[in-house]
Parts: structure tokens; sequence; C-alpha cells
């Protein structure tokens, strides 16, 4: 089962052609640029040429952007499924002590205090901090 699915290039400049849309889409996918040109038919120094081009280099890093943010949001979405499923793997007398202890750390390794004492579950920030880093 895929986690992120990656959608065609939307709202772009209609002054690219089909192949660039195409080296775009697999650019943004995380494919190394040889096998970008081999898939589309293109030699390696068109597509160097083309990633040259501030038009293209503008809009490549834009998308990059757009499924940057699509992927935080995924992660978002996931880590709130996660922090409700140790929620009910702790709180369900049917399972072992163990995976109910288990859970319990858990989702205690992501809570922190805030200045007010108050008990914060934060594993988004978390999340966004180590891909922001990764993509530094």
């Amino acid at each position: 089962m895929e986690v992120f699915e990656l959608k065609p290039v939307e709202n772009v400049d209609s002054d690219f052609s089909d192949l660039q849309l195409k080296a775009l889409s697999g650019l943004v996918a995380g494919k190394r640029n040889d096998e970008v040109a081999s898939e589309i038919g293109i030699s390696l120094g068109t597509l160097w040429n083309w990633k040259c081009q501030p038009k293209f280099k503008d809009e490549l890093r834009r998308l990059q952007e757009v499924c940057f943010q699509d992927c935080i949001n995924a992660l978002r979405g996931a880590s709130l499924e996660a922090a409700l499923t140790l929620v009910e793997v702790m709180r369900d007398p049917d399972n072992s002590p163990k995976d109910r202890l288990a859970a319990a750390k858990a989702i205690l390794a992501q809570v922190k205090l805030d200045p007010s004492n108050e008990a914060v579950l934060d594993p988004t920030t978390q999340i966004v901090r180590i891909l922001e880093d990764m993509n530094k």
C-alpha cells in the first residue's frame, strides 16, 4: 500500500512541452537525472539544459515544495492515527500488560511539558523538524 501517491503535474505554465512536464514529474518524484532522461527519451544534456533554465528551475522548486507539503500533511494525519491507536492499545484490558506498557511508553516518549505544566502530545512537530532537516 502506498502511503503517498504522486499527483500529476498541475497548474503548470503552458509554455512547458509535454517532455518537460514529464521531466518535472519524474524529478519531483525523486528520480535521478539519468532515469528521467532515459524514461522520457531525451539526452542527459537536454535535461541538464532544462534544469539550468530559470523558469524550469523555479517550477521544479515550486513543485518540490508542493510535494513536500503534501508529505507533511500526510504525516500529520498518520501521526494522529498512530497516537489514537496507541491510546486504544494502552486502554484495552484485553491486551497484555507488556503491550499496554509499551504503548504507554511510546506515548510518553512524545509528551513534553510546556511552561504552564500542561502535557502536550506533539509528534507532528518532531516529524516536521526531521523532514525539514532532511530537506536542507
